[in-house]
């Protein structure tokens, strides 16, 4: 359950973000949103909790819960295609959101693609990689992902003969960790 409440957050997060890109635009919100609050702190009988005045703990709160509804309108078919669109068209020639965007989506890939990658050992003319093995093919060949280091996330898709890939007796975290690590600790990875 907190996994779920965490994802939406987070898809909450990267739908909004297109949306809400200007600073002077998240002020006013901001603002707006201590207005609204500022009656309720009134029918709260506490000015404060631990030193926080009610109406900031209540504006915090409903930012949260409007992260979580835009991650739940995200899903949709329609939204999807309009962020897209928001993103190709405008974001991507704002300075840093494309970093911005590539390591939030990287929290959200890590967990799929464990599930389908496999950890190989590649084996090239005279020397061999830690990849990950995605599917085999029908004539005989593997579907291969060719990692980045120390970024897992950038890396190659290459179609090697069956012959050239080991799998490994490790799991897809360690495997990471190992890529992430540039290299260290590879000993206990290919035994």
């Amino acid at each position: 359950m907190i996994k779920y409440l965490r994802n939406t957050v987070i898809a909450g997060v990267l739908f909004l973000i297109p949306i809400i890109v200007l600073v002077i635009i998240g002020a006013k919100f901001y603002e707006f949103l201590v207005l609204l609050a500022t009656p309720m702190d009134k029918l709260i009988p506490l000015d404060s909790i631990g030193g926080i005045a009610v109406a900031n703990i209540l504006v915090v709160l409903l930012l949260l819960v409007i992260c979580f509804l835009a991650g739940i309108l995200s899903t949709g078919k329609i939204m999807k295609k309009t962020q897209k669109g928001i993103e190709n068209k405008i974001l991507v020639k704002l300075p840093g959101y494309p970093i911005l965007k590539g390591f939030m989506d990287s929290m959200s890939t890590t967990k799929k693609a464990s599930e389908n990658f496999i950890p190989v050992l590649v084996a090239f003319d005279d020397s061999e990689q830690l990849c990950f093995e995605i599917e085999e093919t029908t004539n005989n060949k593997v579907v291969v992902y060719v990692p980045g280091a120390p970024n897992p996330w950038s890396g190659a898709v290459l179609y090697m003969d069956k012959s050239r890939v080991k799998r490994l007796k490790v799991n897809i975290s360690e495997a990471i960790e190992n890529i992430q690590g540039l290299g260290l600790g590879t000993e206990n990875l290919i035994k």
